[in-house]
């Protein structure tokens, strides 16, 4: 069975600030237990106060974020959060609220669209990958010669040995079966500028190598890429097995490589990935047995050899005690 949720280990957790009286004011002293719950965070490492308001901004319909107002609780004061502060997030309670263009605060809207189903299905790409992919996997491998994310070079790169390392696709393959026009709906401004052709997701341009380990997390949306983060492209982690790496940065050298994939691709796995751990109690987290026990059950019951699932298939559930607002 997957894990249910997101939720266990938070260190970080994101509340609606409630107002008190008609002056709009907002009322810190309420317990937990009668505030409304909208995220939360299990890993702080490598990240900042600001890296949190764009995580809150992403969460609440990427609302922006000089509408944002963050306070951090603890059992003493309250602290208001800068939003362009650079210093080390802690552990801790924070309140959220949203301002409209009056100044007064305003009701919190929070994103409900689910999180794109991403490669907890990646073994199901892999007969698909062996006869569409040939050609990018060769590609990639002479382009990264090594895992991009923690910078681990192939060491049997030279004699043919990619044992451990394994070319991971940003946006997800399998969507090529079940939904060939999402990566058009999903990044329509690099789809109308782009002078590729044909099945864009099987391009270098979304793909890169990793470490077999590292790329079944980033499949989990449990660790990603900031692109736009200041300073530099940054890895963000999610859950503690990837904290290691958190706030390390990207080589720049293979920044500077002309077919790296683009940061809109980039950028759109990391909101997913915000989605799927920040956001309510977060989305399920499916080990790769718990895919082939249900692809097998799906193919015995269909008398099919072969079955990918839509992102319907997926239910990531949702904190039924939040109001959402619908997309």
């Amino acid at each position: 069975m997957p894990f249910p949720n997101r939720l266990d280990g938070r260190i970080v957790h994101l509340w609606h600030a409630p107002q008190s009286g008609s002056n709009g004011e907002l009322d810190f002293h309420v317990s937990n237990y009668l505030l409304e719950h909208i995220g939360g965070l299990r890993v702080v490492s490598g990240l900042t106060n600001h890296d949190l308001f764009e995580m809150v901004s992403i969460i609440l319909r990427c609302i922006p974020l000089e509408d944002l107002t963050i306070h951090k609780r603890d059992q003493y004061h309250i602290d208001n959060i800068d939003n362009n502060n650079n210093k080390d997030l802690e552990a801790g309670d924070y309140y959220v609220t949203t301002r409209n263009n009056r100044g007064r605060v305003s009701a919190i809207q929070v994103f409900d669209r689910l999180p794109v189903g991403n490669a907890a299905y990646h073994h199901v790409e892999r007969p698909y990958i062996a006869r569409q992919q040939k050609e990018t996997i060769v590609h990639v491998r002479k382009r990264d010669r090594g895992c991009v994310l923690t910078k681990t070079p192939n060491c049997g790169a030279s004699v043919g040995d990619w044992t451990g390392f394994e070319v991971a696709h940003i946006f997800p393959l399998y969507h090529e079966l079940v939904d060939p026009d999402r990566i058009t709906r999903d990044l329509p401004d690099f789809m109308s500028r782009s002078s590729l052709t044909g099945h864009v997701a099987h391009s270098p341009q979304n793909a890169i190598l990793m470490r077999s380990d590292v790329h079944r997390h980033f499949s989990q949306y449990q660790v990603a890429i900031n692109m736009d983060s200041p300073g530099g492209p940054k890895i963000v982690a999610f859950t503690q097995a990837t904290a290691w790496m958190s706030g390390t940065r990207i080589n720049s050298a293979w920044l500077a490589y002309p077919d790296r994939p683009p940061n809109c691709f980039w950028q759109w796995h990391y909101k997913e990935s915000v989605l799927a751990n920040v956001r309510w109690v977060g989305a399920p987290v499916y080990t790769e047995e718990d895919v082939q026990e249900d692809v097998q059950q799906r193919n015995n019951k269909a008398r099919k050899p072969f079955t990918v699932h839509s992102d319907d298939d997926l239910d990531y559930g949702t904190d039924t005690s939040v109001s959402s607002v619908e997309d």
